[in-house]
C-alpha cells in the first residue's frame, strides 16, 4: 500500500522461484552511496569506527557484483592505497558454505588491505567470522542519524533516503522495538483480551445478527463476522468494499496506519467506511463522497455522545509520512474503554455493542450520499 520509490520498484516478479530482494536492496543502497558522496563518507566513517580501522576514504569507489574469480561479493568499496571493504548482503537467507572464505582467498591477493563486512537481516545469520557483522537495522539507524544532521540543509532532498528506509521497513529489516517491561507484565492479559473480544463478537453474532441486519435497508448488505487486519467485528460485506462498512473493535492499527484516540491506553470501537482498490483514484473526488464527509463531519463535530469522526485522507501527519491508506478512509470511533465502562457481564457488553450499532450505523446507512456511492459503484 506504500507508494514510495523503492517499495514501488520492489514489486517485480521473482525469478525461478527466488526472491531477489538482496540484490535489489544492494543496488538501491549502492545507488545512494554513489550519488550522495557526503553520506558515503559518513557510512565509511561509521564502518571504520566499528572495525577500529584507520582507512583513507577521501577517494573511494563503489562496485556491485565484482568478479572474484567466479564468486561475486555483493559490494566492494575500493579506497586509497589499494584498501577495500568487501560486503556480503543478506536479507533472509544464510551464507553459503565457505562463502566468506572464498572472498578472502581472492581479496588477500587483490588488495593491500581488506575487510570482510557482513550485513544481514538478523544476528542469527552472522557466521563465518567476518571482520564486521551488522544488521540492516544498524544501517537504518545510521541513515536516520545522518538525515537528522541534515535537516537544516535546504539544498538536500532526503526523499530518496526516506524511500530506502521505508523499503527496509517493508521487508522487515528495519529496527525492532525492544520488549517493554509492560508488555512482559501484561502478555497473558493481552492474550486473554483478544480471546475475550472474539468471544463477545461471537455472542453478538449468535444472538443479535438479525437485529444488526435489520439496520440495513440495502438488500445486498450482509453482516458477517470479521477478524482480519487487526479488526474484530462485522463487515458489510466481507471484502467487496463499494463501499463497505465495518463495526467492531480495532485491536491492532498498524495496517490501517492510524493511532487509537487514547494511544496505547485503549483500543477503539470503530465504524469504518472502506473502498476497494479499483476505486482509490476515483472516490476521493466523487461529489457524493465529499458530501458524505461533510455530512458526517457536521453530525459528529461536537463529539456527539463521545463519538469522533476521523477522515484519514486529511490527516496531515499521515500525509507528510506518505502513509495514506485509501482502503479505509473514514472512521466514526470511540475508545473501547468508554464504550464498555461500567459493564460487568457479557450480556451488558452485548447490549452496549448493540447500542453503538443502533446509534451510529443508521446515520451512515441512511445517508443519501452513502446510498448513491453504493449504487454507482455496485458491481
Amino acid at each position: 500500500m506504500d507508494n514510495t520509490l523503492f517499495t514501488s520498484l520492489r514489486k517485480y516478479k521473482t525469478v525461478e522461484g527466488k526472491d531477489p530482494v538482496e540484490n535489489f536492496i544492494t543496488e538501491a543502497f549502492t545507488w545512494i552511496l554513489k550519488n550522495y558522496p557526503e553520506f558515503s563518507s559518513y557510512y565509511l566513517a561509521r564502518l571504520s569506527e566499528k572495525l577500529n580501522h584507520n582507512s583513507d576514504f577521501s577517494k573511494h569507489e563503489w562496485d556491485t557484483q565484482v568478479n572474484f574469480n567466479g564468486v561475486f561479493p555483493d559490494l566492494v568499496c575500493k579506497m586509497v592505497g589499494n584498501v577495500a571493504y568487501v560486503f556480503e548482503h543478506k536479507a533472509r537467507a544464510h551464507l553459503h558454505p565457505n562463502q566468506l572464505e572464498n572472498y578472502r582467498k581472492v581479496a588477500q591477493d587483490k588488495f593491500t588491505q581488506y575487510k570482510i563486512i557482513l550485513v544481514s537481516g538478523d544476528v542469527s545469520q552472522h557466521a563465518q567470522n567476518p571482520d564486521l557483522s551488522l544488521c540492516w537495522r544498524d544501517v537504518y539507524r545510521w541513515i536516520e542519524e545522518w538525515m537528522a544532521s541534515k535537516k537544516e540543509d535546504n539544498n538536500l532532498d532526503l526523499f530518496i533516503f526516506d524511500s530506502f528506509i521505508n523499503l527496509l521497513d517493508n521487508e522487515g529489516l528495519g529496527p525492532v522495538d525492544a520488549i517493554t517491561h509492560e508488555s512482559i507484565l501484561y502478555f497473558l492479559q493481552s492474550r486473554h483480551f483478544l480471546r475475550d473480544v472474539r468471544n463477545l463478537i461471537n455472542i453478538v453474532h449468535k444472538t443479535e445478527i438479525v437485529k444488526l441486519n435489520s439496520l440495513t435497508e440495502l438488500s445486498d448488505f450482509k453482516l458477517i463476522e470479521q477478524d482480519q487486519w487487526g479488526r474484530i467485528g462485522f463487515g458489510l460485506p466481507s471484502n467487496l468494499w463499494r463501499p463497505g462498512i465495518f463495526i467492531g473493535i480495532m485491536a491492532e492499527w498498524e495496517d490501517h496506519r492510524i493511532s487509537p484516540i487514547l494511544g496505547d491506553k485503549s483500543p477503539d470501537f470503530v465504524i469504518i467506511i472502506s473502498f476497494s482498490q479499483d476505486l482509490h483514484n476515483e472516490y476521493p473526488n466523487d461529489s457524493d463522497f465529499i458530501k458524505l464527509v461533510n455530512e458526517l463531519s457536521a453530525v459528529f463535530e461536537k463529539e456527539k455522545n463521545g463519538w469522533k469522526f476521523y477522515n484519514h485522507l486529511n490527516d496531515r501527519k499521515v500525509i507528510e509520512k506518505n502513509k495514506i491508506n485509501k482502503w479505509h478512509p473514514l472512521y466514526i470511533r470511540k475508545p473501547m474503554i468508554e464504550v464498555f465502562r461500567g459493564t460487568k457481564t457479557n450480556e451488558d457488553q452485548v447490549k452496549r455493542f448493540m447500542d453503538c450499532a443502533n446509534e451510529v450505523l443508521p446515520i451512515v446507512l441512511k445517508s443519501e450520499h452513502f446510498i448513491n456511492l453504493r449504487t454507482k459503484y455496485k458491481q
